[in-house]
């Protein structure tokens, strides 16, 4: 069982390293996508990005607190 990764104990550099290297897998995944049987691909994609969404969304509550 994967444990998820705690964004919340990371420093900023750490989430937007973990947020490019989401983007990167994210990309290469996109590579593999054929018209049949990559069903799963397309789930973990979909899950990748809700984890993207979610970091980018906490990043820029943060900035918005330092402004």
């Amino acid at each position: 069982f994967l444990k998820k990764i705690e964004v919340a104990n990371m420093s900023r550099s750490q989430q937007l390293h973990h947020l490019v290297h989401l983007k990167d897998e994210i990309n290469y995944l996109k590579s593999l996508l054929r018209p049949e049987d990559t069903g799963h691909i397309h789930t973990t994609i979909n899950v990748l990005e809700g984890r993207v969404q979610e970091i980018t969304e906490k990043l820029s509550k943060e900035l918005d607190k330092h402004e």
